[in-house]
């Protein structure tokens, strides 16, 4: 629980294509100097931002809730292997842990936006950073 008293499941998502840890760790901590450090961290188990979200919660000793088993891909890893896109359920299943939503969507980001989109709709507090490849 934050100072404030009040409870932040944050949920990261964004591109399964970008792997810049220094890019991704500004992004969260200037996230965290507006809200705090979140309770929880909602990672959907993929490549990319799911998987430095994962590392960076785990270094930061924050708990973690990765729905992984959304996917069929035992081998999860930083690097994105080219499998489809995500399941609606999973979509529903981050929405619907999560009181915020920072989304780090590339330009080729569709599943992203997806639920950036969703969030904005069920008026989950959401801030979206842009990241580019060429940021790598």
């Amino acid at each position: 629980m934050n100072l404030d008293g009040e409870v932040v499941n944050l949920a990261i998502v964004g591109s399964s294509s970008f792997y810049n840890f220094e890019v991704f760790e500004e992004n969260v901590e200037d996230w965290i100097s507006r809200y705090g450090y979140p309770d929880l961290v909602i990672v959907g188990g993929a490549s990319g931002v799911d998987y430095m979200a994962e590392r960076w919660a785990d270094a930061n000793i924050i708990p973690i809730a990765v729905f992984s088993e959304e996917w069929d891909d035992p081998a999860r890893s930083l690097v994105d292997r080219g499998r489809a896109e995500a399941p609606n359920t999973l979509t529903e299943k981050i929405l619907n842990a999560a009181t915020h939503l920072l989304a780090m969507p590339s330009p080729t980001s569709k599943w992203t936006r997806v639920v950036i989109d969703q969030a904005q709709g069920r008026r989950i507090s959401t801030e979206v950073r842009e990241v580019d490849y060429n940021d790598q």
